[in-house]
């Protein structure tokens, strides 16, 4: 129980791992040769777990002594709870076990770097795709509400075309001459433009009827 409660215990897992990620970034070389520093690394650290543990055995009131009995007689090594609390103990006895551990943890931050700077890089890349679509398609939009404001001004200055045309003006009857014009102007020589009646009878044209006739097929043309 008294094992259990050390290796759960977050005054004894934060101080170990702290220790191990701020100084296995030392340990970059990752070949076989060992230097000066990785030794004064390992001694702190089996400073640092026999302190930890001395602490927690005074916090239970257990005899050094005696727990450490119960540890012989019992079977812990095997206890997949105490692999982790088991492997660091032997890194802080042995110096081979504890370089192995402090590359193994470099090796480990340097993965956890690298995926997190892909995944920023990929976001940012999103980001990029993300504005660029958004641009594009406000300028389509742009694009055809110039071309909406384009086509509805054509559109008004036809209209206004055809309201002027329709509204010109009509060109005044020619007044026919009258009675005693006709004779001045026929004793004078002269000969008007009216036509005289053939010798079938046939009524003679007029330009109020020529008026009715052009309204007659205007009014015919147009959309029913």
């Amino acid at each position: 129980d008294v094992l259990v409660q050390i290796t759960r215990a977050p005054t004894w897992n934060q101080p170990v791992g702290e220790f191990t990620k701020t100084k296995c970034v030392a340990f970059d070389n990752f070949e076989e040769e060992n230097k000066h520093e990785y030794s004064q690394i390992h001694n702190e650290f089996r400073e640092l777990v026999d302190s930890l543990l001395t602490a927690h055995l005074l916090e239970v009131d257990m005899d050094p002594d005696q727990f450490e009995k119960d540890i012989e007689s019992s079977n812990v090594a095997e206890d997949p709870r105490f692999k982790n609390f088991i492997s660091q103990l032997m890194a802080a006895e042995d110096f081979l076990l504890f370089k192995q551990m402090m590359v193994d943890r470099h090796l480990a931050l340097q993965t956890e770097a690298e995926s997190a700077i892909k995944e920023a890089s990929g976001a940012q890349d999103r980001a990029a795709v993300a504005e660029e679509v958004a641009a594009v398609a406000a300028a389509l939009e742009a694009d055809e509400a110039a071309a909406a404001a384009s086509a509805a001004a054509s559109g008004a200055a036809a209209d206004a075309s055809a309201e002027t045309g329709g509204q010109a003006a009509s060109p005044a009857p020619v007044k026919a001459p009258t009675a005693e014009e006709e004779r001045a102007f026929g004793a004078a020589g002269g000969v008007y433009g009216r036509a005289s009646l053939p010798s079938g009878g046939k009524k003679q044209a007029s330009s109020d009827k020529a008026a009715s006739i052009r309204k007659a097929i205007c009014t015919s043309a147009k959309p029913r």
